[in-house]
C-alpha cells in the first residue's frame, strides 16, 4: 500500500486497493499477466498524463492573472498569439486530414464548406507564417520577433492572429488592389467580342457583357503552370460555393459572410446582411451552372457580378 501510493502519489487514487464489506479487493495495478501488465501501463500512464495536465493548466491561468493585472500591455500580445498559434494548429491538422483523404479519392463533393476553405487557404497561411517558424528556433528572438509582427500583422502574421476589425481592413485592401483590375479585364472582353464574325453569338456576347449576369477571371497569382493551377482554383472554389448551396445561409454568422464576399470579389462593408446573402446567392448560382470544361465561367464571376457593384466603384483609383 504505502509502495503503491509513493509511485501513483496521493492525488491518484484509482490505483489503490479497494475495500468492500471488510475485504480487499485487488485492482489491476496488482495484476502480473502481461495482459494486466500492459493494461495497467496504459491506464497509469494516461492518469499522470491528465493529471500533469490539469496542473499545468491550472499554473498557466495563474500565470495570465499576474501578466494581465501587471503588464497588460505584453499580455494582450500573448493573448494574441496563444489564440493565433492555436489556431493555426488546428486548421493545420485539419488541412493534414483533408489533404489525406483527397489523396485516398474522397470527392470534393463529399467535404464540409469549412474543410473546403482550410484546404484552400491553409498553404497560402503557412507560407505567410514561414518567417515564424524559422526565427522562433532561434532563442530570444522568437519573442522579439512576435513584438515586431504584433506591429506589422499583414506582412508577418497570418488571419489566424488577426483581430477581427484587422481582417475587415486587410481584406478591404487586397480587394481593393483586385478591382483596379476589372475594368482593364472588361476592356479586353469587349475587344474579343467585337472580332466575333458570327452576328448573332456577337449580339448574344454584348448581351452577357452588358447586362452582368456571368463571372470573372479570378485574380490569382500563380508561380508556374497557370492554367492548372487556376483550373485547380476553380474547381475548388465551386465546390465550396456547391457546399453552401447544401448547407445553406442560415448556418453561416456574419463573419463567414462577409469572408466569403470579400474572397468572390465584392466589398461587403455598408451592406446588410440580407444584401450580402443575395449577392452570394448570384454567385453560387452560376456555380450550380458549371461544370469542369466551363469552370472559366466561375472565374469571371467578380468582374461580370462585381463590377458595378456601388461598393465596389468606391474602390475604384
Amino acid at each position: 500500500m504505502a509502495l503503491t501510493r509513493a509511485l501513483l502519489g496521493r492525488n491518484i487514487k484509482c490505483y489503490l486497493p479497494v475495500i468492500t464489506q471488510g475485504h480487499i479487493v485487488q485492482n489491476s495495478y496488482l495484476s502480473t499477466t502481461p495482459q494486466d501488465q500492459k493494461k495497467k501501463s496504459r491506464i497509469a500512464s494516461s492518469a499522470l498524463v491528465t493529471f500533469a495536465v490539469a496542473k499545468y493548466n491550472r499554473y498557466v491561468t495563474w500565470y495570465e492573472g499576474i501578466l494581465e493585472r501587471r503588464y497588460p500591455g505584453v499580455f494582450k500580445i500573448y493573448k494574441i498569439v496563444k489564440h493565433g498559434l492555436r489556431d493555426l494548429f488546428l486548421d493545420a491538422r485539419d488541412y493534414f486530414r483533408i489533404y489525406t483523404q483527397i489523396r485516398k479519392g474522397k470527392p470534393l463533393g463529399t467535404l464540409t464548406r469549412r474543410e473546403l476553405e482550410v484546404y484552400r487557404q491553409l498553404p497560402h497561411d503557412l507560407l505567410h507564417c514561414l518567417p515564424l517558424y524559422c526565427l522562433q528556433a532561434i532563442p530570444f528572438v522568437g519573442n522579439v520577433f512576435f513584438i515586431v509582427a504584433y506591429k506589422y500583422p499583414k506582412s508577418l502574421l497570418s488571419h489566424q492572429f488577426w483581430t477581427p476589425d484587422q481582417k475587415m481592413q486587410f481584406w478591404l485592401e487586397d480587394l481593393t488592389e483586385r478591382v483596379q483590375n476589372y475594368n482593364i479585364i472588361m476592356a479586353k472582353l469587349e475587344r474579343k467580342t467585337r472580332k466575333i464574325t458570327d452576328d448573332k453569338l456577337r449580339i448574344y456576347m454584348e448581351d452577357v457583357l452588358h447586362e452582368i449576369n456571368l463571372c470573372k477571371i479570378h485574380e490569382r497569382w500563380p508561380y508556374f503552370q497557370p492554367r492548372a493551377r487556376m483550373h485547380k482554383y476553380g474547381m475548388l472554389l465551386r465546390a465550396t460555393d456547391l457546399a453552401i448551396t447544401r448547407d445553406g445561409f442560415a448556418d453561416e454568422n456574419a463573419h463567414e459572410i462577409i469572408a466569403a464576399c470579400f474572397i468572390r470579389g465584392l466589398n461587403p462593408k455598408s451592406l446588410h446582411t440580407e444584401q450580402r446573402i443575395a449577392w452570394l446567392k448570384q454567385w453560387v448560382e452560376v456555380a450550380e451552372h458549371v461544370d469542369e470544361d466551363c469552370i472559366s465561367l466561375l472565374l469571371h464571376c467578380p468582374i461580370f457580378l462585381g463590377l458595378n457593384e456601388p461598393t465596389n466603384k468606391v474602390l475604384y483609383r
